[in-house]
């Protein structure tokens, strides 16, 4: 054999391992393979078909085309041409024979393999899942879980903790203030200027609706603040029951006062429990008391 002909199949080898080197292991990542069997359904002891079953069929078919067809014939592929091109003995039109076959053969698996790793790559890259399970794109198993029909069980959704109950009651009943209270709120502002009795600064029911839901009770950390909670009443307040205000002043020196005024209002305004609690008065309805 020519040296330069020499030369030339050592290239076309070591391009070979290398093209074997980069794929393998991205196909192996991919979880392809060849498939046990085409048609997933319907045959000996199979379930039933089902639609979502063309899912695991197109991705058998597109693994069996690329390990079960393509790279065999890249084997006897190369086999051909390599054995073409070393029995040339010096003819140049079995040396061009035997070099078109090994590079069509390469060139020809590198198209059907590049097209698999590319896709994978760029849906991996994009951190695309399958929109009916979540998992790798490649991964047909989700058609036990597909809309489409149920081939497997489908999985109980995953358990809620009680503290995700008992968020999810505080968001959609959520507790307010009660009739009673407003009522009881709209006679201390009619009775008591505002230069005395701020409009805009009143607690009612707490900012944390968990706390409300729970009624302060320490489930899911809703114990009051000095506790180390996120509360900021004691527990079973009324405030939590929509049963209770915070009153204040426009400023501290005003404290006292305002609570003399509360206090002497207390029969008309139907309050129930009024005391001072260091820089407001707390005002409860009659229905709660406390």
């Amino acid at each position: 054999m020519p040296k330069n002909n020499l030369n030339l199949y050592i290239a076309s080898s070591l391009l070979l391992f290398l093209l074997f080197s980069v794929f393998f292991p991205l196909a192996a990542s991919a979880h392809v393979g060849i498939p046990n069997q085409l048609v997933p359904c319907g045959l000996g002891d199979r379930p039933d078909c089902e639609v979502c079953h063309l899912y695991a069929l197109a991705h058998n078919l597109m693994d069996f085309m690329l390990w079960a067809l393509a790279a065999p014939l890249l084997v006897v592929a190369l086999i051909a041409g390599g054995v073409v091109w070393l029995t040339s003995a010096g003819s140049e039109e079995k040396v061009a024979l035997g070099r078109r076959i090994l590079f069509s053969a390469i060139i020809g698996f590198l198209i059907a393999f590049a097209a698999w790793v590319i896709v994978n790559t760029i849906l991996n890259t994009l951190v695309f899942q399958n929109p009916f399970y979540g998992g790798p794109w490649s991964d047909y198993s989700f058609c036990r879980f597909a809309p489409f029909g149920e081939v497997g069980v489908i999985p109980p959704p995953p358990p809620t903790t009680e503290c995700q109950e008992l968020e999810r009651m505080a968001r959609e009943t959520p507790v307010r203030p009660s009739t009673e209270l407003n009522t009881l709120i709209n006679c201390a502002f009619s009775k008591i200027p505002a230069s005395l009795l701020s409009r805009g600064n009143i607690a009612t029911v707490d900012s944390v609706a968990l706390c409300n839901t729970t009624k302060g009770d320490g489930r899911c950390n809703t114990r009051p603040i000095n506790e180390g909670g996120v509360c900021h009443h004691s527990p079973n307040s009324c405030h939590y029951y929509g049963e209770a205000v915070d009153f204040n002043a426009p400023s501290d020196s005003l404290e006292s006062q305002l609570n003399a005024e509360l206090r002497r209002i207390a029969g008309e305004c139907n309050f129930g429990l009024v005391y001072f609690e260091n820089n407001h008065t707390h005002v409860s309805t009659r229905s709660c008391g406390r």
